[in-house]
């Protein structure tokens, strides 16, 4: 008995020790707006929460749909996409992280995380960070590696259509925000919006819009991510997106959720 809890025991350091040497190889963790498993888009702040982890943790973390970086552009094998799965349970939520490559094979799989919570946002939340404790113990650090496909699958057609077809370059921060937009007067706001103060008009910039209040001064920079109505929002962890005619701002600082309504004008 001692001999066999020995054997696990090394077979399980092995398989840690590989699977972390395979993350390392990796420059990139891509995260999607929605998981199939619920479909609406950052339902129960999963995915947003998934982001949040990764990034903790040393990972550079990119939405899926965003302006890639250049060499991720030129080779898309060096992220990882991250999917998240609903297992079977009765009375328990359990989830696992699945981490794909370029070719949509799994890597890594996490282990299983499990909640008891009756709430649904709060049981799929307490089961991804449990899911999460088994990739944060890799202690993932990048090697530097390049990672290149060797099969003929490797998706060459879509790295020549990005080489091709760049997006347009994003105007200087310094320029845009120094910049002052002609105030726009609003037709015929809202009485709640006009008491509030929160009205904000947007202006149409390279990659999305800006933006402004009556100031006018730049409130948010939005970032197109492919998806109608709903934006990433640039120097901050969060996104902008349109639910039942209303348009929410939410982004995490630090440990710290923040969600809120805002009257936007375009």
């Amino acid at each position: 008995m001692k001999r066999l809890f020995f054997l696990f025991a090394v077979l399980f350091s092995m398989q840690s020790a590989f699977s972390q040497n395979q993350l390392n190889d990796y420059k990139y963790i891509v995260i999607p707006a929605a998981y199939d498993f619920l479909g609406d888009t950052d339902q129960y702040r999963l995915n947003s929460l998934t982001r949040f982890l990764f990034k903790k943790d040393g990972f550079e973390v990119l939405s899926a749909g965003e302006q890639y970086p250049q060499d991720l552009a030129m080779n898309q094998c060096l992220a990882l996409k991250a999917d998240v799965e609903k297992q079977s349970g009765f009375l328990v939520t359990k989830l696992v992280i699945h981490l794909k490559d370029c070719q949509n094979n799994i890597v890594y799989s996490s282990a299983e995380g499990k909640s008891r919570e009756k709430d649904f946002k709060a049981a799929y939340q307490a089961a991804l960070k449990d899911a999460y404790k088994s990739i944060q113990a890799l202690d993932y650090k990048y090697s530097g590696k390049e990672m290149v496909l060797s099969t003929p699958t490797q998706p060459q057609v879509v790295v020549k259509e990005e080489v091709k077809k760049p997006a347009p370059p994003k105007p200087p921060v310094v320029k845009e925000t120094t910049q002052k937009p002609a105030p726009v007067k609003p037709s015929k706001p809202s009485i709640s919006a006009e008491k509030s103060g929160a009205f904000l008009y947007a202006q149409p910039t390279a990659t999305g819009y800006q933006l402004v209040d009556s100031t006018p001064k730049i409130v948010y920079i939005l970032q197109r991510t492919g998806k109608e109505n709903v934006y990433l929002l640039k120097n901050k962890n969060g996104i902008v997106y349109n639910r039942g005619g209303k348009w929410i701002v939410e982004y995490y600082e630090g440990d710290t959720q923040t969600a809120k309504v805002v009257d936007i004008k375009f």
